[in-house]
């Protein structure tokens, strides 16, 4: 019996404390974002929209490097990774979330490039 519950247990905390890729451990990614203090700040001057800022730390902080997050002023936003080069990231990101872009708001401003913020142009 007290086996039982002991093999309950430890599968339960296993369980619990795992997190999204389900292994319980950080991925390298995510341990280097975490170490560099590149989690995405609680600020609407840099991430405007919480799906913004959901994306951001679950998906881009984890993709490949020459990657980067383009966002409009009106909260319109695109990420693109794994270019052959950081300025290729960049246009791809900017176009992408410029599509969103409707007329007479601003166009999108590169915010995030390789997991580094960005002063975005005043």
């Amino acid at each position: 019996m007290k086996f039982t519950l002991t093999m309950i247990f430890v599968v339960l905390a296993q369980f619990t404390f795992a997190d999204e890729n389900g292994s319980g451990k950080k991925t390298a990614d995510e341990n280097k974002a975490q170490a560099n203090g590149n989690l995405a700040p609680l600020n609407e001057k840099v991430l405007r929209t919480n799906k913004a800022l959901k994306s951001y730390n679950e998906e881009y902080l984890v993709a490949p490097d020459n990657k980067a997050f383009a966002q409009s002023p009106e909260g319109h936003w695109n990420f693109r990774s794994d270019r052959v080069t950081v300025e290729m990231a960049k246009e791809d990101a900017l176009a992408g979330c410029n599509k969103h872009v409707r007329p007479k708001e601003s166009a999108c401003v590169i915010v995030n490039v390789n997991g580094e913020w960005v002063q975005p142009p005043q």
